[in-house]
C-alpha cells in the first residue's frame, strides 16, 4: 500500500465506505429498535389498561350485588391468588383493610383515575425488589376507596431487554463496519493500489508491464483485462512509431541522398539546358516518390488511430472494386496483364469505410502487377460472402512470397530482396493490414499455387451501426 494511504487512512475509500454504511445502518437500526421499544410498550400498557378496566367492571358487579362486603370479600379473594394484579381498600377513616401492595407512596389515594408509581414488591420468602405499578383508584359512594393494579416491572425488564439488544446490536454493528473497512482496505484497495503502480511502472517506460489479474472474474479483473487490452494497442502503436522511425531513417536515406548527389552533379556542370532539366525532373521524381512514401505513412498512422469510425456506413462492395478495376485496367492492359473481376452472386452490403476498403483493394492489385504477374500473366479479383463476412481475394500467377515471410511483408518497409529493383516503398501490404484491423477484419496471404493469394475479409456489420 502506497505511504499516503498508510499515513492518512481516514482519508481513504474505504474508510469512507465503511464510515457511510455505519452511519445508514446505525440510523436503520436506531429507529428500527426504537420503534419496536415504543410499539412493545404501547401493546403492554393497552394490555395493563384493558385488563384494569375489566378487573374494575368485574369488582363492580360484586359491589352492585352485594354492596361493600360483597366487594371486600371478592377484592380479598383476587389479593390472596398468585400473580401481577395488586388490590386494596380503603376505609373512609383512612384505614387500609385489604392491601396486597405493600407501602403505599403519598398522595395514591388523592385522586382517582389511573397512577403510576414505583414500589418494593415482597416475594412469597419475603424478599423485597423494587418494581412499578399502574394503578386505578375508584372512589365508591359511602366513602370507601379502591385500589386495582398491575405490577409493570416485567414490563420495565422487557424494555430494559430490548435496550440491552440495542446496544450489543450498535457494537456487533460497529464490529462488522471496522471489519468491512479492514476487508475492503485489504482487498480493494490492495488492488487499485497494485493497478496504480502498474501505471506507474508504464509511465516511467516500461511498455510491456501489464495489470495483474487475478482469475476472480469481479470488477476489478475485467477493468485489468480492458486496460490490458489498451495497453497492449498502446504498446503495438510506440514499437510502430519506433520502427517507423527506424525505417524513415534507413529507408527513405537512400533516395534523399540519390537526390542530392544529382542536385551536385548539376552544379558541378557547366550551365547546360538539357543537363539541367533533366536533374530536375530526376529530383522532381524522386520528391514524389518521397511524398508518396510520406502520404502512405500518414495514411497508415490515421487509420490505426481509429479516428475515421464516424465515417463508417453501408456501402456495395461490388461497385467499390467494379471503380478500382475501372481504375487499374488501363495500367494492367499496359503492362499485358489480364485483369478481372468475379463479383459475388448477389449485392455484398458491409458497414465500412468506403474510401478505405477502395484504397486497400487498390493496394492490393497495384501489389499483384507490381510483384507478382508479369507480362501475359493474369490477376482476379474475387468477392464473396461468408459468415458474416466479406471476403475479397486478389489473386496472380507471379512467384508468389515464401511462407516463412508471409507476416513480415505486412510490416512497414519491408521489401523481400526480388522485389527491390521495382517501384514502391513498402508500404502497400502495411496498409492493407491497417484497413483490415480498422474494420475488426483480417489480411492472409496464401499459396496460389503458383502466385499470391491475398484475401482481406471484413464483418458485414448491421445497417444501425452505420447510421
Amino acid at each position: 500500500m502506497s505511504s499516503a494511504t498508510r499515513l492518512r487512512p481516514f482519508r481513504t475509500t474505504a474508510f469512507k465506505l465503511a464510515a457511510g454504511y455505519l452511519v445508514v445502518f446505525g440510523l436503520f437500526a436506531g429507529g428500527l429498535i426504537g420503534y419496536l421499544v415504543w410499539e412493545t410498550s404501547s401493546v403492554l400498557i393497552r394490555d395493563v389498561d384493558q385488563r384494569l378496566t375489566t378487573d374494575a367492571r368485574r369488582l363492580g358487579q360484586h359491589y352492585q350485588r352485594a354492596g361493600i362486603n360483597g366487594l371486600f370479600t371478592a377484592m380479598q379473594e383476587s389479593a390472596q391468588r398468585p400473580g401481577n394484579r395488586l388490590y386494596a381498600l380503603l376505609t373512609p377513616d383512612g384505614v387500609e383493610v385489604i392491601n396486597s401492595v405493600g407501602l403505599l407512596p403519598d398522595g395514591v389515594w388523592d385522586e382517582a383515575g389511573l397512577a403510576r408509581f414505583a414500589y418494593k414488591q415482597i416475594g412469597p420468602e419475603g424478599h423485597e425488589r423494587d418494581s412499578r405499578a399502574i394503578v386505578r383508584i375508584i372512589l365508591l359512594p359511602d366513602g370507601f376507596r379502591a385500589l386495582i393494579g398491575l405490577d409493570i416491572g416485567q414490563t420495565d425488564v422487557i424494555r430494559q431487554a430490548i435496550g440491552r439488544a440495542a446496544m450489543v446490536s450498535m457494537v456487533l454493528l460497529a464490529i462488522l463496519a471496522i471489519l468491512g473497512w479492514f476487508y475492503v482496505n485489504k482487498r480493494v484497495l490492495k488492488r487499485l493500489d497494485g493497478i496504480s503502480q502498474s501505471t506507474a511502472r508504464i509511465m516511467d517506460g516500461n511498455l510491456s508491464e501489464r495489470i495483474a489479474v487475478m482469475g476472480t472474474g469481479d470488477e476489478f479483473d475485467r477493468l485489468a483485462d480492458q486496460l490490458n487490452v489498451m495497453l497492449d494497442r498502446l504498446e503495438r502503436l510506440m514499437n510502430g512509431l519506433k520502427e517507423v522511425s527506424d525505417n524513415i531513417a534507413h529507408d527513405l536515406r537512400t533516395p534523399l541522398t540519390r537526390m542530392r548527389n544529382q542536385m551536385e552533379d548539376a552544379l558541378r556542370q557547366p550551365p547546360d539546358n538539357a543537363t539541367d532539366r533533366a536533374a530536375l525532373e530526376n529530383a522532381l521524381g524522386e520528391a514524389e516518390r518521397l511524398m508518396a512514401t510520406f502520404q502512405a505513412l500518414l495514411t497508415i498512422a490515421r487509420v490505426e488511430a481509429g479516428g475515421r469510425r464516424h465515417t463508417l456506413s453501408q456501402t456495395d462492395l461490388g461497385q467499390v472494386l467494379t471503380d478500382v478495376m475501372e481504375l487499374y485496367e488501363p495500367v494492367a492492359e499496359d503492362k499485358g496483364v489480364s485483369l478481372s473481376f468475379k463479383p459475388a452472386p448477389e449485392a455484398v452490403m458491409a458497414t465500412v469505410n468506403r474510401e478505405l476498403v477502395g484504397l486497400a483493394a487498390a493496394n492490393l492489385i497495384d501489389n499483384a502487377l507490381k510483384y507478382g504477374a508479369g507480362e501475359g500473366g493474369t490477376i482476379e479479383l474475387a468477392l464473396s460472402k461468408a459468415a458474416g463476412m466479406a471476403v475479397l481475394t486478389v489473386t496472380d500467377d507471379g512467384p508468389g512470397i515464401p511462407n516463412g515471410d508471409r507476416v513480415r511483408v505486412k510490416d512497414r518497409f519491408v521489401r523481400l530482396d526480388k522485389s527491390r529493383t521495382a517501384d514502391g516503398s513498402g508500404l502497400g501490404l502495411a496498409l492493407v493490414e491497417a484497413v483490415a484491423a480498422f474494420h475488426d477484419g483480417a489480411l492472409e496471404l496464401g499459396d496460389a499455387d503458383p502466385g499470391l493469394r491475398a484475401t482481406l475479409t471484413l464483418p458485414l456489420g448491421s445497417p444501425e451501426a452505420g447510421s
